[in-house]
């Protein structure tokens, strides 16, 4: 039940919306200590299975904040790991190599549209 309230508050990922979305899940997955298992590993390090748990934890509490629209558009690895299914390109939106950078752009998407207010 704790995890339907908090992912009420999530805006749901549409074809058009990854800007709020993103920004929204970014501040659900920190919180829940995840948000780095959604980005790409540290040159040096390796990929674990503690690390592969943890990019499916994130995947997981991802995926009911999806629309079926875009779900129907994710691959088996996509639903299993959450930095190929934050980086898989949406429409409007390209391909995020870098998730920090995509994050960035997202926020000063949102901050332009608080600045039309």
């Amino acid at each position: 039940m704790a995890t339907t309230t908090r992912l009420s508050h999530i805006t749901v990922l549409k074809e058009d919306n990854f800007p709020d979305w993103i920004i929204d899940v970014r501040a659900h997955l920190r919180k829940d200590k995840l948000w780095k298992y959604t980005q790409e590993i540290p040159k040096g390090e390796k990929k674990t299975s503690e690390w592969e748990e943890k990019a499916q934890e994130a995947a997981d509490y991802m995926t009911p904040t999806i629309s079926p629209t875009v779900k129907r558009k994710l691959t088996e690895s996509e639903f299993n790991d959450g930095y190929l299914m934050i980086s898989r390109k949406f429409q409007g939106h390209t391909r995020i190599p870098n998730t920090r950078q995509g994050v960035r752009r997202a926020n000063r998407c949102y901050e332009g549209r608080n600045d039309r207010r």
